[in-house]
């Protein structure tokens, strides 16, 4: 997260200095994808996969294009991104990077999977109450979110499937980090977190990206660390 925050201040610093002397930015790899999808319509793009050979780095995109009757049509797209923008994103694996929902509101702060055009949408589910909430102060620790049986393949499409998206942390999200901070849910252990790169339950879900990213720190210097599975790459 420190690392994010640091390079967005940097990126911002040199858009300054573009207006002082002209220096052109290098354009995002994400921007010609997000220009792809069109003025209109609803979209979320997910960092499908990673990887790095022979010291070229390579994202893959996968692309949830929503229709005005809520189905959605899924595409990807592997593009080559320089090592920074590799860098800026290695604890992203599995988010949204960007999306716009139907008002139009686009997002390019980190999401976790379906949250800004699926989860909390009744097309596609439902909250459910699967506690006796006279046990739980907070009514909405004990909601959950359930995808119903049309969709259960979104449902693992988004990598969500074993993994309880809570109420509480949904109205959270939305409240204090939608279009504000990048958002990766509670942490689980000291260098874990729910969602992303760092998740555990990404590291049972996705064993075989977990198994070559171990390879990746031979051919780059990581700027994070970690002891565990889903921790530091090369770990």
């Amino acid at each position: 997260m420190r690392n994010l925050i640091a390079i967005a201040c940097l990126m911002s610093f040199a858009a300054m200095l573009v207006g002082c002397s002209g220096t052109e930015v290098p354009q995002s790899p994400l921007t010609k994808v997000v220009n792809g999808m069109g003025k209109s319509g609803s979209y979320t793009i997910t960092l499908a996969d990673m990887d790095v050979k022979s010291n070229k780095f390579t994202h893959r995109y996968k692309i949830y294009k929503i229709a005005k009757d809520s189905s959605i049509t899924i595409s990807y797209k592997r593009i080559q991104v320089t090592e920074d923008f590799f860098l800026l994103h290695e604890d992203n694996f599995g988010m949204e990077l960007s999306s716009r929902d139907q008002r139009g509101y686009i997002n390019n702060l980190i999401t976790p999977p379906g949250f800004t055009n699926i989860i909390g949408q009744p097309y596609y589910g439902e909250w459910k109450a699967f506690y006796d909430t006279t046990l739980y102060a907070d009514y909405l620790d004990s909601t959950f979110w359930v995808f119903n049986d049309k969709h259960k393949k979104l449902e693992r499409e988004l990598g969500l499937d074993g993994l309880n998206v809570s109420k509480a942390e949904f109205v959270d999200f939305q409240q204090n980090y939608l279009l504000n901070r990048p958002y990766y849910g509670n942490a689980t252990a000291p260098d874990s977190t729910k969602y992303g790169t760092r998740s555990s339950h990404w590291f049972w879900h996705y064993p075989y990206f977990y198994d070559r990213r171990r390879g990746f720190s031979r051919q780059y210097t990581p700027s994070g660390g970690g002891s565990r599975g889903g921790g530091g790459f090369g770990k």
